[in-house]
């Protein structure tokens, strides 16, 4: 069959904070907590998909659930309450 992946191309990512996930050539990924930061308003312009992971997302004030998806056309229509997280992807 398939041989594991090597030890450098694993990695642990934090349970809380902002992580960025896949950095291109085809898309974005990251895990946001909270509210987004100005680095990640740079990153992220336009049309993008939000994951819901935990605890109270909205896009455009409407709630989307934990194992939904939703567009949101920017990321300033995505708010996260206190300990929530989501995954947010847009194409490059």
């Amino acid at each position: 069959m398939g041989e594991p992946y090597p030890e450098a191309s694993k990695r642990r990512v934090p349970e809380h904070g902002n992580v960025t996930l896949v950095d291109g050539p085809v898309f974005l990924l990251d895990r946001i907590a909270g509210t987004p930061d100005a680095k990640l308003a740079q990153r992220y312009t336009g049309p993008l998909l939000v994951i819901p992971r935990k605890g109270e997302v909205r896009v455009g004030g409407e709630l989307v659930a934990v194992g939904e998806c939703c567009e949101a056309g920017s990321l300033d229509e995505v708010s996260l309450v206190s300990d929530a997280q989501a995954l947010i992807a847009q194409a490059v």
